[in-house]
């Protein structure tokens, strides 16, 4: 998420998620849309993606070389609730794709 000054800031779910990643291994991944951010881990022969939309616009996303199970947004229709009840990160799961990732959206995708 951004701050009216434009700098990012992490909510309490999204640092639970990337806890969730430590000793995972770093997998090569990129990003072939301007402003959107990918950070794919492996950890107990799972694949995790995180998506990271950076843009005040909002933008589709197509898996290429990945087959998508199940993701969580974390997004302007996402966030009141998740604010409300920060464990709830996980009520969030919905299929992965089709995905559009509104501005400033953050995904994490657990790939199959």
């Amino acid at each position: 998420m951004h701050t009216s000054d434009g700098a990012s800031t992490l909510l309490p779910s999204q640092l639970q998620g990337h806890a969730r990643l430590v000793g995972s291994t770093l997998l090569a991944t990129t990003s072939s849309v301007p402003g959107v951010r990918a950070l794919a881990v492996e950890r107990n022969g799972r694949r995790h993606l995180w998506l990271s939309n950076q843009t005040p616009s909002p933008v589709e996303i197509t898996l290429a070389g990945a087959q998508a199970g199940v993701g969580r947004v974390l997004d302007e229709t996402s966030f009141a609730a998740l604010c409300g009840d920060p464990a709830g990160w996980s009520v969030l799961a919905r299929p992965a794709t089709p995905l559009t990732l509104g501005p400033y959206a953050v995904a994490e995708i657990d790939l199959a």
